[in-house]
């Protein structure tokens, strides 16, 4: 996760690990709510990326 963007990761530790709603994860990061799903969908993206890859190792 570390070779995601800042935004990417800031997503997925508040709206996965630290289970927060997306009103709530949106209004900690201060941006609209299409946004929010804008990067989390990316963030899977990229997520799925690096497993792909770790399991091709």
């Amino acid at each position: 996760m570390q070779t995601s963007p800042l935004g990417q990761q800031q997503v997925v530790v508040l709206g996965f690990i630290e289970d927060l709603s997306e009103a709530d994860t949106a209004g900690v990061l201060d941006i609209p709510t299409g946004s929010l799903k804008s990067r989390t969908a990316w963030a899977l993206v990229t997520l799925r990326q690096v497993v792909c890859e770790e399991e091709d190792v």
